[in-house]
This record gives C-alpha cells, sequence and structure tokens, in this order.
C-alpha cells in the first residue's frame, strides 16, 4: 500500500513541476512583452524584434505546455 501512495506522489511532484516551469515561462515572456512593447515603433531594430518574437513564443508555448500538462495529467488520473 506504501508503494501506491509514494508512487503516487511522485506522480503529482512531476506534473507539479512542470506547471510551475511553464508557469514561469508564460510569466517570463509577459515581462519580456511589457518592456519591449511600448519602446517599440516603426522602425524598431532586429534585436528589439527579436525580443518580441521571444516573449510571443515563451507566453505562447507555456500555455500549450501547461493544457498538454494537465491533459495527461488527467488522462492518467487514478
Amino acid at each position: 500500500m506504501s508503494n501506491i501512495d509514494g508512487e503516487k506522489m511522485r506522480d503529482t511532484g512531476v506534473w507539479k513541476r512542470l506547471m510551475r516551469n511553464y508557469t514561469l515561462a508564460m510569466v517570463t515572456g509577459l515581462a519580456v512583452l511589457i518592456y519591449v512593447m511600448p519602446q517599440l515603433g516603426s522602425d524598431a531594430s532586429r534585436p528589439m524584434m527579436a525580443a518580441t518574437l521571444l516573449g510571443g513564443l515563451l507566453i505562447f508555448s507555456g500555455g500549450f505546455g501547461m493544457v498538454v500538462t494537465l491533459f495527461f495529467h488527467f488522462l492518467n488520473k487514478k
């Protein structure tokens, strides 16, 4: 019985850790966009455009990762 409980706790720790990492990626992407967007003009330089792209990718990849993690968590729930 204790082996099942230990396995369940390990599984819970994995998906919680993944959710934390994806949330951190989303928050980082949002912070980058909040910093870059007011400075972005019609004559934006390549580093500014790259920072905008990076921020957007972090937000969307974090959101996608959270959805996939929740899907597999509920799929494998015992």
